[in-house]
């Protein structure tokens, strides 16, 4: 049976969400939960182990990643670039005992991503699919599967392009889904559903 972790990544500034910074849209609510440990509940629901990487401040988001069960990655580049989040995040799991015959990068502002979805991804990776993502309407979504053998290129990344350059490099396996929460992130306040009325 393969071993499949996920990795969120939750290192992100989310500067068109609130320009000055004092507002994190991870922690935006979302029904009960927020915006990342909504993301990190469907992970787990899908019996995916979460390591999420995150900058070392602010704190409130280590503590609420923490309370969800999600192991912590502190990447001290992330401010430089996605590209060097996951390569951060990828160094840490490939130290893991046993190492994960695969890893989902997930996004921790795509929360409206179904755990059944997170499952079909996780079970199409394998050596012959060493790339796998959800395809909605023709467009490539999240989250983006790599096998273990593109772990050393994931571990040299850099930049803000994020696995991107992989996937130009190597056509991925996609996965069909009427899934439209594939391409749907947290970008803006009014990309949240409005708050249920007391």
């Amino acid at each position: 049976m393969t071993h499949i972790v996920a990795l969120l990544l939750a290192a992100g500034f989310g500067r068109r969400f609130d320009h000055t910074g004092r507002t994190s849209k991870l922690l935006a609510p979302l029904g009960t939960s927020s915006v990342a440990c909504t993301s990190a509940a469907a992970l787990q629901t899908a019996g995916l182990p979460v390591y999420a990487v995150v900058r070392p401040q602010p704190r409130a988001l280590h503590d609420a990643l923490s309370a969800t069960g999600a192991h912590l990655i502190e990447s001290e580049r992330a401010a430089q670039g996605m590209g060097f989040s996951i390569a951060d995040g990828i160094a840490a799991i490939r130290q893991l005992t046993p190492m994960p015959d695969g890893v989902l990068i997930c996004l921790a502002d795509m929360p409206f991503i179904p755990a059944s979805l997170y499952q079909q991804c996780a079970s199409a990776l394998d050596a012959d699919h060493p790339i796998v993502a959800p395809s909605y309407a023709g467009q490539r979504g999240h989250p983006v599967g790599f096998w273990r053998s593109e772990f050393a290129a994931l571990a040299a990344l850099d930049g803000d392009a994020g696995a991107g350059r992989l996937l130009k490099n190597q056509t991925p396996t996609l996965i069909d889904t009427d899934c439209a929460a594939v391409l749907q992130d947290i970008d803006q306040p009014a990309d949240l559903p409005p708050a249920p009325s007391s």
